[in-house]
């Protein structure tokens, strides 16, 4: 994506226009111009909801910056002050790109492949300087959110961090500015509400990459795989780097790669199957003129 192409700070609270979505999309849309997002993904049942997502980041954050902060502010590039970051918008929920696990194996693998929050980390004004990301089944977490002097139970939830290189699209974390971009970069109606659904490994969940429909369809061409395709869906976010994102699709090019893991309690290794969603093998494209 071209420096040009990139919106400038985002806004602390994202809208979206009326005229650019229509069907589901603007069922869902509210007078603020923000969406009304499913039950599923703000309190999903037997998991954390997005209140204690934002929550566990902010204080996660907090209680580690004495050890992680030269490694955030590196990748960055400027200082951070982690004790006045906050949630930047909303914490997202990523929906697991796999198949149901065996049942050989242990707890740590069901959240390391199940679903997970993302948490972008924004100052008082500017753009996410930290995104954290971690396991939406560790819902031991939240009890310790009330006990100030303890430490977060972090072990078993999957939990990583980066500093977030400027340059890095913030809108790229909201389902409002992730609507308005498609709008923008095809001239279509968003038809759904944007879905997330987590980058799968080797890559890191925080990558994120979004789904949605547009009314019409649009010629698309890969920037490395050079070939069209036709679309009337379509994916938005990161490549695997937090400074390149734009439209994205599946890479026809791309060699099909298997993931073998082995279970860290069991011992068992076994291959996660990848669901026809998950966001896998991408290239950038672009919208060809008609």
């Amino acid at each position: 994506m071209a420096c040009s192409d990139r919106p400038a700070v985002i806004e602390p609270r994202p809208r979206v226009n009326p005229a650019f979505v229509t069907g589901a999309a603007a069922a869902a849309l509210q007078a603020d111009g923000r969406f009304a997002l499913s039950p599923a993904v703000v309190s999903p049942p037997g998991q954390l909801n997005a209140d204690q997502a934002k929550a566990v980041a902010v204080r996660y954050v907090r209680e580690v910056a004495p050890f992680l902060l030269n490694s955030w502010i590196a990748a960055h590039g400027s200082p951070i002050a982690p004790a006045t970051l906050s949630a930047c918008d909303r914490a997202l929920y990523a929906a697991s790109p796999y198949a149901p696990l065996p049942t050989t194996v242990s707890e740590l693998s069901v959240r390391k492949f199940g679903p997970h929050w993302i948490v972008p980390l924004c100052p008082p004004a500017g753009p996410p300087q930290v995104v954290v990301s971690f396991s939406a089944l560790a819902t031991e977490v939240a009890a310790d959110l009330n006990a100030s002097t303890s430490v977060l139970r972090i072990a078993r939830a999957d939990l990583l961090t980066f500093g977030l290189p400027r340059g890095t699209v913030g809108g790229m974390y909201s389902p409002e500015s992730v609507a308005s971009y498609a709008f923008t970069k095809t001239g279509q109606r968003v038809s759904s509400v944007p879905e997330l659904v987590m980058t799968p490994m080797p890559q890191v969940p925080a990558l994120a990459r979004w789904s949605l429909s547009i009314e019409g369809s649009v010629t698309l061409k890969g920037s490395e795989s050079g070939a069209s395709r036709q679309r009337s869906s379509l994916m938005i976010g990161f490549t695997d780097r937090f400074t390149e994102s734009g439209l994205l699709d599946r890479n026809p090019s791309a060699a099909a790669k298997l993931l073998s893991w082995t279970d860290p309690v069991t011992k068992v290794t076994f291959t996660p199957v990848l669901l026809s969603s998950a966001p896998v093998d991408v290239e950038l494209v672009t919208r060809e003129k008609p």
